[in-house]
């Protein structure tokens, strides 16, 4: 692999060590006068890399970032104020959590209630499908789209069955 250098990485790179410090380090040579560096990557760290590529079963200490992930549907369940603001400069003012400074103390125990309701909604679907640690909930809800969605098809209806959470949907402008 080449890796073009930058003046900045050139300077840092005149200070770092190239002494092999194992048995498969991956080595370091700096070329001055194409200004590049050449990197090889030892057998064991690609079979390492092979092993841990094709794993199915994850341990749950291993799992991906992605595995604690909530479904994209879930989200639009939620109301703007209880959302982050996505959008990087907001200000103070045009932010979601300006908005939810501005609610009464009763709106935003409404809103709590919504958000905990849809929670326990959510919580007791996945536990009526046997999904009761973080592998389970990763293998069958963020990488089954078909259980997710059935999970989805649940919580709608126990919504439309609720006029107290049809109620606070309306309120805070949530549609599904």
């Amino acid at each position: 692999m080449k890796i073009s250098l930058i003046q900045t990485a050139q300077k840092i790179s005149s200070y770092m060590p190239t002494e092999n410090y194992g048995n498969n380090v991956a080595k370091q040579s700096t070329t001055e006068g194409n200004k590049q560096d050449s990197v090889n990557i030892s057998e064991e760290a690609k079979a390492a890399y092979q092993a841990n590529q094709y794993k199915t079963n994850i341990e749950e200490d291993n799992l991906p970032l992605e595995a604690y992930s909530l479904p994209g549907w879930y989200a639009d369940l939620l109301s703007d104020y209880t959302l982050a603001d996505t959008k990087i400069g907001t200000s103070y003012q045009d932010s979601n959590q300006a908005r939810y400074d501005s609610l009464t103390q009763q709106e935003k125990n409404n809103l709590k209630e919504y958000n905990d309701t849809l929670h326990t909604f959510f919580v007791d679907a996945l536990h009526s499908r046997n999904i009761n640690n973080n592998q389970d909930y990763f293998h069958n809800i963020v990488q089954n789209d078909k259980i997710s969605e059935s999970v989805h098809q649940e919580i709608d209806q126990q919504i439309n069955n609720s006029p107290r959470m049809l109620e606070l949907m309306n309120q805070f402008g949530i549609t599904a």
